[in-house]
């Protein structure tokens, strides 16, 4: 599981970051903890930066030979100015 968190760097953010972060964190590892007791092999990871970017990073590290990220199915000038983090990782991740 990986987040992404933008901020503009005030520090009025960045305590909010900080909060989404061990937010987040806890949510990744209360699924990995799941996924395990399900016997399914897991490892809860948080990161920030670039969606795609580390994705894809964290995809390399852990030697992994699958990737499954989400859609907001956006559309049209939506879609043309936030990107698609999913079509991002489809694009550059290494075959």
């Amino acid at each position: 599981m990986l987040v992404n968190l933008y901020t503009l760097g005030s520090e009025q953010t960045g305590a909010t970051r900080d909060e989404l972060l061990a937010s987040h964190r806890g949510f990744a590892e209360d699924t990995a903890r799941q996924l395990t007791d399900l016997g399914i092999r897991a490892t809860a990871e948080a990161r920030t930066g670039d969606a795609a970017h580390e994705i894809i990073a964290a995809a390399r590290e852990h030697h992994a030979d699958l990737i499954v990220t989400g859609s907001r199915c956006l559309e049209g000038v939506d879609r043309w100015f936030l990107g698609s983090v999913a079509r991002n990782v489809l694009v550059h991740a290494e075959a």
